[in-house]
């Protein structure tokens, strides 16, 4: 009869081995909080526009192969304005540099107006995606815990509107109040800069907001 104490379920391994493994599945497992519901999802539909989105930026950021999604709509843009900047800090520590925040009137609560221009649609792309590629997309960008992952509507020339989950951040996550100051500011490693604007010239005559790429 083995005794209580001298139960060991993983003979080998440290405390703090299996510490790290139960918070790593733990994070894991909290970044798609809704898997039960998706599970019975016909289909999984996301709008990517940020690095992720250019060519094999799938494979290359999450690690997953081209069968695990599908390219839906190469050129779409999102229904709703926002305010997207691009992240010029030096010492960043996002995995992308070009930022989607939730709100699109958060540059107007900062007491240095980093931001100047106005919201606008956003352009990318619509991949279909089965639930294993959307719990990696969780986890690379932290959802619930830095992202959030919400539904937006998505228009297209060839589909008309759709609905697509995009991956936004909320205000409080690259800025502090400061309440004696009643005023807003960046936290250190955020420096916003404007992101590309496509379609300006054309019928539309604000343009999209448009990832601007890494140099």
């Amino acid at each position: 009869m083995t005794k209580l104490l001298e139960f060991n379920p993983n003979p080998g391994q440290s405390v703090k081995d299996n510490l790290d493994q139960i918070i790593e599945d733990d994070v894991w497992l909290g970044c798609t909080p809704d898997m039960p519901k998706l599970r019975y999802s016909k289909e999984i539909k996301v709008f990517l526009w940020d690095e992720i989105a250019l060519h094999n930026g799938m494979t290359q950021k999450i690690g997953v192969s081209m069968s695990d999604y599908k390219v839906e709509e190469y050129f779409a843009t999102t229904k709703e304005s926002f305010l997207p900047f691009f992240n010029a800090a030096h010492d960043k520590t996002f995995k992308v540099s070009n930022i989607l925040p939730s709100s699109p009137n958060w540059g107007k609560s900062l007491e240095d107006g980093a931001i100047n221009y106005n919201p606008r649609p956003i352009q990318g792309k619509v991949v279909s995606v089965n639930l294993f590629t959307l719990r990696l997309l969780d986890t690379f960008y932290g959802n619930t815990v830095v992202h959030q992952r919400v539904k937006t509507v998505i228009k297209s020339a060839s589909r008309g509107e759709m609905e697509a989950w995009v991956y936004t951040l909320p205000t409080n996550t690259f800025t502090k109040y400061f309440p004696h100051e009643n005023t807003y500011r960046l936290v250190k490693g955020f420096k916003p800069a404007p992101c590309s604007i496509f379609g300006k010239n054309t019928n539309n005559t604000q343009g999209n907001f448009a990832l601007k790429c890494v140099t």
